[in-house]
């Protein structure tokens, strides 16, 4: 339900989840990408408790700074 709790503004772009394959853990990596998140700091104040309710273990902001 994360795409329902965010503005239009924040330009998603791709939700994508990543499952490690190992034999030990389960780790699962939840990568949501905007265009203009940092742009709308509301919707980020908005998302990241969010996301720690669902039990998230660590949440975080990051921007692109070089491409490849």
């Amino acid at each position: 339900m994360i795409y329902k709790s965010l503005p239009k503004s924040v330009g998603l772009r791709r939700i994508t989840l990543h499952k490690s394959v190992s034999n030990g853990d389960k780790l699962y990596l939840l990568l949501v990408e905007c265009s203009n998140f940092l742009h709308d700091l509301t919707a980020a104040a908005v998302l990241i408790p969010a996301l720690r309710a669902r039990l998230c273990g660590y949440t975080g902001l990051y921007r692109t700074t070089a491409v490849f």
